[in-house]
């Protein structure tokens, strides 16, 4: 009965995610990087996913996710969208 009750658990908490929004803000191709180093490398591309924006970068297999923070009265907080 332990065992039941956990698995019902965990599968209740790992769900919620599903329910997820994502919208994509903006995505800047690799050419138009102004940084001559990073110039056609990858992609960046500015999500909102629950409310919070983050940055996808990365080409193929190699992506990152990388979460957006603004600086409020001397506090880093997280930029919401």
């Amino acid at each position: 009965m332990k065992k039941l009750s956990l698995y019902i658990f965990l599968g209740l908490l790992l769900s919620e995610s599903a329910y997820a929004e994502i919208r994509i803000l903006e995505q800047i191709e690799p050419a138009k990087l102004k940084t001559s180093l990073l110039k056609g490398a990858f992609s960046v591309t500015r999500i909102c996913s629950n409310g919070y924006e983050f940055l996808v970068t990365g080409k193929g297999t190699n992506t990152s996710v990388i979460q957006v923070f603004e600086e409020r009265d001397g506090k880093s907080l997280p930029t919401k969208c």
